[in-house]
């Protein structure tokens, strides 16, 4: 299994580049940079990393299709992968519905139509060919990238919904699958991406399985999850229908769980947010619950294993140290 992390561009662009820099060595395989809220430009961002880094592969997860024109993803996606000698991974997903799009104007829509389209015009731009399509979210008209990619941009999808997954078996390169840790659960997402392969005449294993999880090696476990249990009920609120009643949350445990949330900072209910529930979602223990739950995501299908830390987290536990104790703790176990 792979090691990747995620790290979003901070104003402290200097102390970005050092940190993914500084992966490379320790061993990580992939980092990929959020285009999300209003930081620096992810693909700005990576692009002098492109050229200074030799191994890392460095993607942009995810970016959007609705705040960012498809054919401005592919300029930026072929520049990226010319600049990284084929390193480059382009990662699509619906993006952030109330704090991006809804504040730059963008349609409402559903997601997976729009974003199957943006792959199909996206592949067919870095291809060289020309492109004409009509959609709610963006139009396309006689449009053909005038400088030649010389390398394949594998796009991955990230989505919650088992329609997504899907399409993803059909279209992706790569499936991007946040924040869910249970077995059971990647098995039955992983079984939605195997119809959907299948449907289109190809093998499940020509996607890679992405795993994001908030990941964090500690020996105060309890502290960590009482400090994030916010954060993580606020991202198990926000997963498709589905997907939470496959984790426990039906619609009246959701209604509960966002009139808790309603109420500022205050610490939230652990017997609404049970330590159970919480490890379904993330990762957080020493380094050999770590390598424990770690083993049994590889045993259900995961290729590739990348690190999250919410910024809630920032108070307790360091971004890059975690990283370095994951390298140095956790990953020998799976090389």
């Amino acid at each position: 299994m792979e090691f990747a992390f995620g790290l979003v561009p901070t104003s402290d662009l200097e102390g970005f580049a050092r940190l993914i820099g500084q992966a490379e060595g320790w061993g990580f395989d992939a980092a990929y940079v959020p285009d999300q809220g209003f930081h620096p430009d992810p693909f700005v961002a990576l692009a002098s990393l492109a050229t200074t880094l030799s191994r890392i592969r460095l993607g942009v997860a995810v970016t959007n299709p609705y705040t960012r024109h498809p054919v401005q993803i592919a300029r930026a996606a072929g520049a990226l992968a010319n600049l990284s000698d084929g390193r480059f991974i382009l990662g699509l997903g619906a993006g952030e519905v109330g704090g991006l799009r809804d504040r730059l104007g963008a349609v409402r829509t559903p997601f997976l139509p729009i974003v199957e389209t943006a792959i199909g015009a996206i592949r067919d731009l870095l291809a060289g060919r020309e492109v004409s399509v009509e959609t709610p979210a963006f139009a396309i008209r006689n449009v053909r990238l005038e400088f030649e990619v010389g390398h394949r941009v594998p796009i991955y999808l990230a989505t919650t919904a088992f329609e997504g997954f899907k399409l993803a078996g059909r279209m992706a390169d790569g499936l991007i699958l946040a924040d869910i840790t249970d077995p059971d659960a990647i098995d039955a997402c992983l079984k939605a991406v195997a119809q959907g392969a299948a449907e289109a005449g190809r093998s499940a294993d020509d996607v890679t399985v992405v795993t994001w999880i908030t990941t964090i090696v500690t020996d105060d476990a309890t502290r960590t999850r009482d400090h994030l249990r916010r954060i993580m009920a606020m991202t198990v609120c926000a997963f498709h229908r589905d997907l939470r009643a496959m984790m426990g949350v039906d619609e009246d445990h959701r209604t509960r769980l966002l009139e808790a949330l309603k109420h500022g900072r205050a610490a939230l209910d652990p017997d609404l947010f049970p330590d159970e529930l919480f490890d379904r979602v993330g990762i957080v223990g020493n380094a050999g619950h770590c390598i424990e739950r770690l083993r049994a995501i590889e045993a259900s299908g995961g290729d590739q294993y990348a690190i999250r830390m919410p910024a809630a987290a920032a108070a307790l536990v360091d971004y890059g140290a975690n990283l370095l104790t994951i390298a140095e703790r956790v990953i020998p176990d799976f090389r």
